[in-house]
């Protein structure tokens, strides 16, 4: 059987204790679903620097071979792409420092709080 909902169409709150649970859960799920949505951010910018690092490093390397030297053509692709890829991971490093993603944020860390609102580990509180 549906319950009714704590506060009426007319804007009055009818069941105080149901309205304050709902209000809670919903705002409980809200953290959860952002948190996640953040620890995906976060590990999708780490695994892209570290694989831009990672090609810019192997491009660089690459681009002083003799076989890439003596063609024309990917000698021009090999000196676009080291700046290209080296500025690529500047923006994503910046990125992930700007907006301050993992441990001194607390996403990186494993303090979040359980359906029932307690910290699963002690949080630090700023």
């Amino acid at each position: 059987m549906a319950q009714k909902p704590a506060v009426a169409k007319t804007g009055k709150i009818e069941n105080f204790d149901q309205f304050v649970h709902e209000e809670y859960d919903n705002r409980i799920n809200w953290h959860l679903k952002t948190s996640k949505y953040n620890r995906q951010r976060y590990k999708l910018y780490r695994y892209s620097t570290i694989i831009l690092g990672a090609l810019a490093t192997l491009i660089a390397s690459l681009s002083t071979t003799e076989i890439i030297a003596n063609s024309d053509f990917w000698s021009i692709v090999f000196v676009i792409a080291t700046p290209v890829l080296a500025a690529t991971l500047t923006i994503v490093n910046s990125l992930l420092q700007n907006f301050q993603w993992g441990a001194a944020s607390g996403y990186g860390g494993k303090c979040h709080l359980t359906p029932k609102g307690k910290a699963s580990v002690p949080c630090n509180r700023r």
